[in-house]
């Protein structure tokens, strides 16, 4: 078994990487995909950037060539609820189509204008 992790940037996704055992970095398409084990599982983490494309694009290649069993989708989506606090898990029973501001896909990847 063999888990990916997409996150939308470094900053929600490095506090996992950094409990890697890490064995290699690879990039591949403008991205950075981190392997290694945690508590023994085979994980290969990558920040994908924001907006729903990025995390399909970082996904379909988690599935092409990394061979992952299950993909894990964190830190892009998040809860309106006033009572919840930093590091809460939200699972969604329903959502919103909702698209992106351009501005924010040069601050991340893709890094475009």
């Amino acid at each position: 078994m063999k888990i990916g992790i997409v996150g939308p940037s470094k900053e929600e996704l490095m506090p996992l990487i950094e409990k890697l055992e890490l064995n290699t970095k690879i990039d591949k398409a403008m991205l950075t995909f981190y392997q290694g084990k945690f508590h023994h599982i085979e994980v290969v983490a990558v920040c994908c950037g924001v907006c729903k494309a990025n995390a399909a694009i970082a996904s379909q290649l988690l599935i092409d060539h990394f061979d992952v069993s299950s993909i894990i989708l964190v830190g892009v989506a998040g809860g309106m609820d006033p009572k919840l606090k930093i590091g809460d898990e939200v699972v969604s029973t329903e959502m919103g189509y909702h698209d992106v501001d351009q501005a924010i896909l040069m601050e991340e990847h893709p890094y475009l204008k």
